[in-house]
């Protein structure tokens, strides 16, 4: 009887932790250098503080290009290394992220049209969208966000803020 409920409690231990642990993703360097055209840094200026959402893309609103402005862009002969150092930062995804992103963000330009903007540690944000600014994929929070800092420092001439 011990035995039973013990091996009942581990397996219902071992579900929880399975469905609460993040997905972890690498962006593919090959297919980020086949398919980027341009690396932006932008500031995304959200009037209001983004709701945070826990059921994913339903929810999520599209990008207001507005709202969007490009601070920098990274010169041609620079991208190629920073999608290098940007494909090796483990990004966590989450089962909550915000509806809109908010701050300091990477938006990278696809030869579609399409983009994907990631926050800086300013946010928990990270979506792809059409080139009209409609969501294609989302529910998904960048958790790789101070490594990401990092790597806008290490490219970029605009520098973030240390963390602390």
């Amino acid at each position: 009887m011990k035995k039973a409920v013990f091996l009942l409690a581990f397996l219902v231990i071992s579900f929880c932790l399975a469905v609460c642990t993040p997905f972890n993703y690498f962006y593919d360097y090959d297919e980020l250098t086949d398919s980027v055209i341009k690396v932006e840094l932008i500031n995304y200026r959200n009037e209001k503080k983004p709701k945070l959402l826990f059921d994913g893309l339903n929810r999520a609103l599209p990008f207001d290009f507005n709202k969007m402005e490009i601070i920098e862009v990274l010169p041609k002969e620079k991208t190629e290394a920073f999608l290098k150092d940007l494909a090796e930062i483990l990004i966590h995804f989450r089962h909550y992220h915000h509806d809109s992103p908010n701050g300091i963000c990477v938006r990278l330009v696809y030869e579609n049209g399409d983009f994907e903007v990631v926050t800086s540690s300013q946010g928990n944000f990270a979506a792809r969208f059409d080139s009209e600014g409609n969501i294609k994929s989302s529910g998904i929070g960048s958790r790789g966000t101070s490594y990401l800092d990092n790597t806008i420092n290490k490219h970029f001439q605009t520098q973030m803020p240390a963390r602390g």
